[in-house]
């Protein structure tokens, strides 16, 4: 079964962290949660 996906930025928007398909990784909707959390990061 296929969960959908939506894209994260890697440098966040907020830091002027650019919308473009490099800074851009797909997460499911729990792992793009867990992205947020302490600890956690995206490289």
């Amino acid at each position: 079964m296929s969960r959908p996906s939506s894209p994260h930025h890697v440098v966040p928007w907020e830091k002027q962290g650019p919308t473009s398909i490099h800074n851009l990784v797909l997460l499911c909707s729990r792992h793009h949660h867990q992205i947020h959390l302490p600890g956690w990061r995206a490289n």
